[in-house]
């Protein structure tokens, strides 16, 4: 393998036809991370689903006073991309030494 080193950043670059080698890993690693996000969207949506229905009519009125496109899962709202980065953030960090 071949690299260089400039200002602290240290680059190798693979040698060819590696993709195949590596590919399953990738693989392994995505569909842990899928499940755990899958895991965490059901959990919040259920969670709203959970509350009892003075605090449903709360979050309603307070989604009325709030900006359009501020709100999601946790307001009983389709998820939206501030959902996802949290969600995918959370599942990341729960990925185990192991798997990666």
């Amino acid at each position: 393998m071949q690299g260089f080193e400039q200002v602290g950043i240290k680059v190798i670059f693979f040698p060819a036809n590696i993709t195949s080698w590596k590919q399953p890993m990738d693989m392994g690693i995505i569909a842990s991370l899928k499940k755990r996000y899958k895991y965490h969207l059901i959990r919040e949506i259920l969670s709203y689903h959970d509350n009892p229905e003075a605090m449903k009519i709360c979050l309603e009125n307070a989604y009325k006073r709030m900006k359009r496109g501020v709100v999601g899962v946790a307001f009983g709202k389709p998820t939206h991309l501030l959902d996802v980065a949290n969600l995918i953030h959370i599942s990341w960090n729960e990925i185990k030494q192991e798997t990666l």
